[in-house]
């Protein structure tokens, strides 16, 4: 099973709106392009893993979804900080392409999604009930691979703006990735970079933005003019590869 993971789109109400003096509806559509000219890469569904919209308007989930399916594979999501769950529920559960993330699995592989969004905070937090809910899940497949799914990032970055709002009990997720040894990768975005480290057999990664990337090291708002996506490839073993138009 491979996988397109995109993340961060940041779109606004309108296709020429820019945010941090970057058209993110631009950007997205060059990855799209990208993806589209290269037949899909070769991959079976995409992932996207947050912050669809910066402004939370349906208006900008209309557009992302004009080019998401452009690609013509099946489109498996989840909610960022920035996102507005009701608007963006309402625009994507209406495509034929989306589907549960129940689908996005193999006969070694199944993927669990972590809900890490609070409402009116750009850090994340899980809750109890949410852990719970992972650990049974993790229970429910034993035999299979599993890999975590999440917006916010569990572990430093190197980028003080964003680590200053990563997910703020990460220690109790990478506990429950210590805790099963089927889990093998914890897949998130958020830091607008991307960024990988082990966790004992756990590996844990970031992708990049599809808008822009944020400078390694900076503490105020200083950008890189960067649109990258990951290709996930989940077989025997986990990889990946991060791609850059």
């Amino acid at each position: 099973m491979r996988v397109i993971q995109l993340t961060d789109l940041h779109l606004l109400a309108t296709a020429e709106l820019a945010l941090h003096g970057y058209n993110t509806h631009d950007g997205l559509k060059r990855v799209i392009d990208f993806i589209v000219f290269n037949n899909g890469l070769g991959c079976d569904a995409v992932l996207v893993t947050g912050d669809v919209s910066q402004d939370g308007s349906l208006a900008s989930y209309y557009l992302a979804l004009q080019q998401l399916e452009r690609i013509g594979l099946p489109i498996v999501y989840i909610h960022g900080n920035h996102d507005n769950k009701q608007h963006m529920d309402t625009v994507f559960t209406r495509s034929t392409l989306v589907r549960p993330i129940i689908e996005l699995a193999s006969d070694t592989w199944q993927l669990i999604t972590v809900d890490t969004v609070q409402g009116g905070d750009d850090s994340g937090w899980v809750t109890s009930e949410e852990k719970n809910r992972i650990e049974q899940e993790i229970i429910k497949y034993k035999g299979k691979n599993i890999a975590l799914i999440m917006h916010h990032h569990p572990v430093p970055v190197g980028t003080p703006l964003v680590d200053d709002c990563m997910l703020r009990n990460s220690s109790e997720i990478v506990a429950i990735c210590h805790a099963h040894v089927m889990v093998k990768a914890l897949i998130c975005g958020h830091a607008h970079r991307a960024f990988s480290q082990m966790a004992n057999q756990c590996l844990i990664e970031v992708c990049p933005a599809t808008c822009f990337q944020w400078l390694k090291w900076t503490k105020t708002i200083r950008t890189e003019d960067k649109q990258g996506f990951k290709l996930l490839a989940f077989a025997d073993n986990y990889g990946s590869t991060v791609c850059y138009v």
